[in-house]
């Protein structure tokens, strides 16, 4: 056990230390100024050292070993007046920070940490204060504590404030719980500060008391920032987005200029200079030479390592004067910076300890110079070499287009993983027609998938796909992008695949694509329909020199529903066409068995009197405008289609309740009317009823109406109340009972029907 720590090397300010006990895991450092004191941790295992013990040789006594096998996995280690920690299922624990053993050190083994707190995603120690996330309950809470120790051993968590973080976008990256997405950074803002990001936050009030910025992260993809005060307590906080990145972020971290920067590292190697002023909108960016595993900034430097090579960046962000630096030290795991002592301290995946000064000249490789070269004159001295030299910049011409091919492949993959980010650059959508004349009416450059007589039958629908890319100061990007790729469209009804369509994209249709499909609707009798829309982009030679790879750069799925195949031409029906029969295909066949069977046997034509399905929305008092309401059927429709739902909706006998309308989905008839007697229900004179034998489509308008009266529920806001609770559980006890003596008594379908009507009415009633 004399032997854990051995003293390997020292040449000038480096030194390289051998760790020689058994880790369960690589070491991480972590260090904090004021104790001065380094620790190395992993998952299970704790040593400290103090920093002024780097200037002397270290043995096994410089070492304080907190645990060597924690009965929790450590998730997060923080360096403050005490030590913190995190566990994977986001208990907070606390260790007093108090190395020298004391009177109250006796009570407590060193392998006891305290349990402070539950439900943490994050912490953040900060001018004497711990920030952290807490989700609890389903809500998201940011706290600000203060840790007071009742001795030298025993720690508690003052509370300073908790405010409440409401976010759609983020409450739904938090219903997946990822620790290890999660980002926390805190700022303390001064007088400037906050006159000049106060318009990111929309605030107009002066700075009255300390406020600190935070920036929070939930997938490391998308920064959010809130402003909050020690003063308040109990509010709720608006985060405001401030960038969305695309690849992992690794660290956020504060750079005072002029101005307030925010300096974010990304782990492909960019680092992004986001001023926190008027030019918010203009950041700065810089690529480095290598992917980021960490990186710290230290004055003017960035200092990051890839996990195998370590480097010093100075000026990053003026393009003339960048300068890159290589540091000796390979394979690292983690490091940090010592202020006390000025020295670097890293650790590695094979148990060494470097430290060095981060100035000094020994610590870096120098590149190879001119003067390290062979002269070409005295190497070439006549034309076959010339020649030679001639193939090989042909070669890497070549080379060069291939690796700008590769460029475009992986950006083609990193997208393809990016849906949210497709989504805001194409935008999709696919309206039906009835005629063909109707989609050459609204002037588009339309691209064709089946033969032009196929667009002419009056039993076909038209399916109209409109896909436009908005990539205003991308279109080079994309355009290589797109080169090579295909459209991909799988129409489906019920999860059966009914037609497939492949068109190849051409690099001058990236604006707009628009897609004419012909589906002939005669046998089908579909009233609803998928569409399955895919950008798929062929990479070639991935596994092999002959196989090659698609990957969907773009999925998006269309759903169409009862309302999309309302018929409004029924002119075609009147026309008669001499060479098919009078009588249908039923009415042949019916004619025919009765002939040549029926004195065998008794033939009965069974009715096709189908039972009306009805279904009830409420009305509000302004039902009447909301239903003449153009701009929602110009949403959802094309214009013929708009035009004469609005023309049926909109008019005064329908609206007054003196006519209901008959429409036609599909195969099927449907049947509206608005129930205004005023008299035997009072509130009769505020539903609209929907009936068809099929009650799938039935439903399906019935919930289109809804949408239109309640403007799909856009005034409605979270923890409103849309019943009275106490009717409902009345309504339900009254229905239960008919149910039971409808079963104990089999009282006829019709009896049933009478209750399920009831049931709907009864649950209008209870609508608040």
């Amino acid at each position: 056990m004399d032997k854990n720590v051995n003293y390997n090397m020292k040449m000038n300010s480096k030194k390289c230390l051998k760790i020689q006990n058994e880790l369960v895991d690589n070491l991480n450092v972590a260090f904090n100024l004021k104790n001065t004191v380094i620790v190395l941790w992993n998952k299970y295992q704790i040593l400290l050292l103090d920093a002024e013990e780097l200037d002397r040789p270290i043995t096994l006594q410089n070492f304080h070993i907190v645990s060597q096998n924690t009965d929790f996995e450590i998730h997060q280690l923080i360096v403050a007046k005490h030590l913190l920690c995190i566990d994977n299922e986001g208990n907070l624990f606390a260790y007093s920070l108090n190395i020298k053993p004391t009177a109250a050190a006796h009570k407590r083994s060193r392998h006891n940490f305290q349990e402070l707190e539950h439900n943490i995603l994050r912490v953040e120690w900060y001018e004497d204060l711990l920030f952290s996330l807490q989700l609890e309950m389903g809500k998201l809470y940011l706290r600000i504590d203060e840790i007071k120790p009742n001795d030298n051993v025993f720690l508690t968590l003052k509370s300073i404030s908790k405010n409440n973080i409401v976010n759609i976008n983020v409450l739904h990256l938090l219903s997946v719980k990822k620790m290890d997405k999660c980002i926390l950074y805190c700022y303390r803002l001064n007088e400037s500060d906050f006159d000049n990001i106060k318009h990111i936050f929309k605030e107009k009030k002066r700075l009255s008391q300390p406020q600190f910025i935070i920036i929070i992260s939930f997938d490391k993809l998308t920064l959010y920032a809130v402003l909050v005060d020690l003063e308040s307590n109990g509010k709720t906080l608006a985060p405001v987005k401030i960038l969305t990145c695309p690849s992992d972020i690794y660290s956020v971290t504060a750079m005072k200029e002029n101005v307030l920067n925010l300096i974010i590292s990304l782990t492909s190697g960019t680092v992004i200079k986001q001023p926190m002023n008027i030019n918010f909108n203009t950041p700065n960016i810089a690529h480095l030479n290598t992917a980021i595993h960490k990186l710290i900034l230290l004055n003017d430097e960035i200092i990051y390592s890839d996990g195998i090579t370590m480097w010093v960046s100075t000026n990053t962000f003026s393009e003339s004067d960048a300068k890159l630096r290589q540091l000796f030290a390979r394979c690292i795991k983690d490091f940090t910076y010592t202020d006390g002592t000025g020295k670097m301290v890293c650790t590695t995946y094979s148990k060494l300890l470097y430290t060095f000064h981060i100035k000094d000249e020994s610590c870096y490789l120098f590149p190879i110079t001119a003067s390290d070269y062979y002269s070409a004159e005295h190497l070439f001295n006549n034309m076959t070499y010339l020649h030679r030299i001639m193939e090989e910049v042909e070669k890497n011409d070549g080379i060069i287009k291939d690796i700008k091919k590769e460029e475009n492949y992986i950006t083609t993959l990193a997208l393809a993983n990016r849906q949210d980010i497709m989504n805001e650059i194409i935008k999709t959508g696919v309206q039906v027609y009835e005629n063909y004349e109707d989609i050459l009416k609204e002037g588009l450059i339309l691209n064709l998938t089946n033969n032009l007589s196929e667009y002419f039958d009056r039993h076909s629908l038209y399916f109209l796909i409109r896909m436009a890319a908005d990539t205003p100061n991308n279109h080079d990007v994309l355009e290589n992008i797109f080169t090579d790729s295909k459209i991909y469209v799988a129409i489906l009804s019920e999860h059966k695949n009914i037609k497939t369509i492949c068109i190849k994209v051409f690099c001058d249709q990236l604006q707009t694509f628009n897609i004419a499909v012909p589906l002939r609707m005669a046998k089908l009798n579909i009233t609803d329909l998928c569409f399955d829309i895919k950008i798929v982009k062929k990479i070639p030679k991935v596994l092999d020199s002959r196989q090659n790879l698609w990957t969907a750069l773009y999925s998006k799925q269309v759903t169409l529903t009862a309302e999309h195949f309302i018929k409004t031409n029924f002119t075609s029906d009147t026309v008669r066409l001499l060479k098919e029969p009078e009588d249908s295909i039923q009415q042949l066949l019916y004619k025919t068995c009765y002939k040549q069977y029926g004195h065998l046997f008794r033939i009965t034509k069974v009715s096709e009197d189908f039972l009306q399905w009805s279904f009830y929305i409420k009305l509000q008092n302004t039902f009447k405008e909301v239903l003449q309401n153009e701009m929602f059927y110009k949403a959802h429709f094309n214009a013929t289609k708009a035009k004469f739902l609005l023309k049926e909706i909109s008019s005064e006998e329908f609206l007054n309740s003196r006519k209901h309308i008959s429409l036609m989905v599909a195969n099927e008839k449907l049947d509206i009317e608005i129930l205004n007697d005023g008299f035997s229900n009072p509130l009769s004179r505020s539903m609209i009823k929907v009936s068809c034998a099929n009650p799938l489509i039935a439903l399906c308008l019935r919930n289109f109406f809804s949408n239109l009266v309640n403007n799909n529920f856009s005034r409605h806001n979270p923890g409103q109340e849309y019943f009275n609770l106490f009717k409902e559980i009345s309504t339900l006890e009254q229905i239960e009972k008919g149910l039971k003596k409808c079963v104990e008594e089999r009282l006829p379908f019709k009896d049933f029907f009478k209750l399920y009507e009831q049931f709907q009415i009864s649950l209008c009633e209870t609508l608040v």
